[in-house]
């Protein structure tokens, strides 16, 4: 498969690729490293590192589609984000449009890792090529390749074409204009959903929030902080994750109903 590498990983290819960057879920992190994870399916919490293998996916995209969104959304993000969680609550238009791009670029990354691209056969009509050793399509990826072996494209290469025409449509479209504004929550921490699907929010930490909603930086009231956290766990798909969900609001994490489900999606 185009996913495996060789033995021992000899050009350090990003093998576990977080969806959430791994310095998002830490943020969230108790005295133990640790971050309280409710999943969806089982009704049930368990604790789990940064790490665990329930936040990445494996090689789900491409490498040069993992170290250019790092270098140019992530790294960007995560120094915007530290200065927030700091106190920084005036947002420039370039710290909203970061803010969207990066919002879209974990919908776009989740994505990948729920629906795997395959590897794609190209056109008949056109001449098949050689076919690739592993070792020469390792390193035509790590240098930032794109590449046929014999007439196809690994799925790798494929969602990295995907997530990089997402984030172009993006750029392009009004909702790369979206207004965000700092929201806070002394009396309930805010809960991570594994996807976002309509609700536009970015937890920064368990009392530090993005929220696109326009007016400026505010802090929200228990009742208002407990409707998010019901809002947004509606919109994991297979797990959701807090600080201590007992500071939620949300004791146990119960699953919406149908009808629910239902108007959340109208």
């Amino acid at each position: 498969m185009a996913r495996d590498i060789r033995a021992g990983n000899p050009l350090k290819l990003t093998k576990r690729q977080h969806v959430l960057p791994r310095m998002s879920i830490a943020r969230f992190a108790g005295d133990d490293g640790r971050v309280e994870v409710w999943f969806r399916e089982s009704r049930k919490t368990q604790r789990c590192r940064p790490e665990h293998s329930i936040f990445w996916a494996y090689r789900a995209w491409d490498q040069p589609s993992e170290r250019n969104t790092e270098r140019r959304i992530e790294r960007p993000f995560q120094a915007l984000a530290e200065t927030i969680v700091k106190g920084k609550r005036q947002l420039s238009r370039e710290d909203q449009r970061l803010i969207t791009i990066f919002q879209h670029l974990w919908a776009l990354r989740f994505a990948m890792k729920e629906y795997p691209r395959t590897d794609v056969e190209m056109p008949s009509a056109l001449p098949a090529g050689p076919e690739l050793t592993k070792a020469k399509q390792e390193t035509l990826e790590a240098n930032n390749y794109s590449f046929l072996s014999g007439n196809r494209m690994p799925g790798p290469q494929v969602a990295g074409l995907v997530i990089n025409a997402g984030l172009l449509r993006l750029a392009r479209s009004e909702a790369a204009n979206t207004e965000w504004s700092v929201v806070e929550s002394q009396q309930i921490e805010f809960v991570v959903p594994d996807s976002f699907r309509t609700i536009p929010t970015v937890p920064l930490s368990p009392n530090c929030c993005l929220m696109a909603i326009s007016g400026g930086a505010r802090e929200l009231s228990r009742l208002e902080a407990v409707h998010v956290n019901n809002m947004v766990a509606l919109q994991c798909v297979h797990y959701a994750f807090a600080r201590d969900f007992a500071k939620t609001g949300r004791v146990p994490p119960q699953a919406p109903t149908a009808s629910t489900e239902a108007m959340a999606g109208s």
